[in-house]
């Protein structure tokens, strides 16, 4: 059996031996695959690491083993690996097709260690850099990959954390009108704009702007009957935060009250026009 064993690793080193670097690398990447999808976690391993020590001039395969890495410490919260395996990505393979994913995780990762202005700087590398915002998303419910519109979200995110909520907004506002959301899909359109405003919204609540926020709640939460955004129930929670910390959630139910009662007698003169056409 071990004769037969050491045969066949013989026969396929000599079989590697006679393949160009590229196909070499096809040929690791392959085995890679295989033994990812056979859940063979120290075999995919071992390949990956032969081929970046054997193969490192080959942009594509080696910068797709170390995103694909990265991606795997990240999914154990190892944070710190993640970065520095992106960081890899985007300094020995910034002509590869993985650098715009790698830039975008690195900041992640760097948001994720709550380094949020480490993060700004490796989300911000996007913007003037060459990557497609419209290449095609990693699963079925991602379009695009819209890496500068996530970007802009993400340094919004970050100033938040950081309590700077006048640049959170710009950021926010850029998302919206200079990094626009890319999508063939109408519906996906019409979420990202009802999450946005929401967003928009949420930040002005925590920056105490309190009238401005009203004006984006209002129209959702006091609105007639009829199609209501996903971020109905998330912006009327925000209106009573914004009433309960001025001391006003009486005045609150009696707007609510209010409104009620326009939309009962809406109601009722709807149904007497549709008895009327009957």
């Amino acid at each position: 059996m071990e004769d037969g064993l050491h045969g066949f690793r013989r026969l396929e080193q000599a079989w590697t031996d006679e393949l160009t670097p590229a196909q070499k690398a096809d040929a690791y990447t392959w085995r890679i695959d295989s033994l990812d999808g056979m859940q063979d976690t120290l075999g995919r391993d071992a390949w990956e690491e032969k081929l970046l020590a054997e193969l490192p001039q080959q942009q594509e395969a080696c910068a797709r083993v170390l995103l694909s890495q990265a991606s795997r410490a990240s999914e154990r919260h190892n944070f710190a690996e993640a970065a520095r395996l992106n960081a890899r990505v985007v300094k020995q393979y910034p002509a590869s097709s993985s650098y715009g994913a790698a830039q975008y995780n690195l900041g992640s990762s760097l948001e994720s260690l709550e380094r949020h202005d480490d993060a700004i700087a490796a989300y911000s590398k996007l913007f003037p850099s060459q990557v497609d915002d419209r290449e095609p998303g990693a699963h079925l419910m991602e379009n695009y990959r819209n890496y500068r519109h996530r970007a802009a979200l993400r340094i919004s995110a970050c100033h938040e954390a950081k309590q700077d909520f006048d640049k959170a907004l710009d950021w926010l506002e850029q998302a919206k009108t200079k990094y626009r959301y890319q999508t063939w899909c109408g519906t996906c359109a019409e979420s990202r704009r009802h999450w946005m405003a929401t967003r928009k919204a949420e930040l002005l609540t925590q920056a105490k702007r309190f009238d401005e926020a009203l004006e984006m709640i209002d129209p959702v939460v006091m609105s007639l009957p009829g199609p209501r955004a996903g971020n109905t129930i998330q912006m009327a929670r925000m209106m009573v935060e914004i009433y309960d910390q001025r001391d006003q959630l009486i005045l609150l139910a009696a707007l609510l009250h209010e409104r009620q009662q326009e939309i009962e007698a809406a109601r009722a003169k709807a149904g007497d026009d549709l008895s009327l056409i009957h």
